[in-house]
């Protein structure tokens, strides 16, 4: 298995806003493969803010792509 489980999306953020739903495997960005949630934060990091990315992603035994503009993490201290 390969992928990155989404359990939780926050309301208005940009995961949130593209459409992505608690349960989606995000199996691929801009078409490189997602092998694990650690690889799935290294290929997002790797944009900036306000860039677009698809994501490849399986919700329910779907395949869907999802077009998410970047935003900033808030989370992370100042």
């Amino acid at each position: 298995a390969r992928g990155a489980l989404g359990v939780e999306v926050q309301p208005r953020t940009p995961a949130a806003l593209a459409g992505l739903e608690p349960g989606d495997i995000v199996i691929a960005v801009d078409g490189e493969a997602v092998e694990d949630p650690r690889g799935l934060t290294r290929l997002i990091a790797g944009d900036r803010p306000g860039a677009e990315v698809e994501l490849d992603l399986m919700r329910r035994g779907e395949a869907l792509r999802l077009t998410v503009t970047l935003g900033t993490r808030t989370d992370q201290p100042a």
